[in-house]
């Protein structure tokens, strides 16, 4: 799930360091309401839920909005889910967003102005997913986290070449929930 609009999504600002993400913009009014109604038209998200998210403000609060609707006590914070580090960019207008993704088209392990590569943010990405996997065997998780990030793992699950990722992989909208299942290769 990506977290419900923030205060930066409203400013059309990048916001990937992580000492201010974890700090500033929260949720706005309209995300707490996406949040909200995301869980409310998803009912497989009753029951019993594992929920992992992000360290910054932002996903903090979806996941204890997530988890006190649900009645889900315990929710874990780690570092893997942040959002795709942007380097140069952290601080600027997100339409900057489309120069590194053209070179995210170009190379996976690019730094573009000394940012986060495709390839560095599916690697924690599917460490964690890996680890979770073996930790909670059968067990539903709910991983709380940014647009690219779970754009990448979505990406990665789907088999998609992550060259062409920004093309095939659709855009996840703030609140949004997706499942992720393996593609089996025929």
């Amino acid at each position: 799930m990506r977290h419900g609009q923030a205060g930066n999504n409203l400013d059309k600002v990048i916001v990937s360091e992580p000492k201010e993400g974890k700090a500033k913009f929260g949720l706005t009014r309209q995300g707490i309401d996406q949040v909200k109604k995301t869980i409310r038209q998803n009912k497989f998200l009753s029951g019993n839920f594992i929920i992992y998210h992000s360290d910054f403000k932002r996903t903090t609060q979806t996941a204890k909005l997530v988890s006190k609707t649900l009645g889900i006590r315990k929710v874990y914070k780690t570092p893997l889910l942040r959002e795709r580090f942007f380097g140069q960019l952290n601080g600027t207008a997100t339409k900057n967003f489309i120069l590194v993704w053209r070179n995210d088209q170009k190379d996976i392990k690019h730094g573009y102005a000394g940012g986060e590569s495709v390839n560095d943010v599916l690697s924690r990405t599917t460490k964690l997913v890996a680890d979770l996997e073996k930790k909670y065997q059968d067990k539903n998780i709910l991983l709380i986290s940014h647009g690219d990030t779970i754009e990448i793992l979505q990406a990665a699950f789907l088999k998609v070449d992550l060259l062409k990722r920004t093309k095939l992989v659709k855009h996840i909208k703030t609140a949004e929930l997706r499942q992720l299942k393996f593609k089996s290769v025929a």
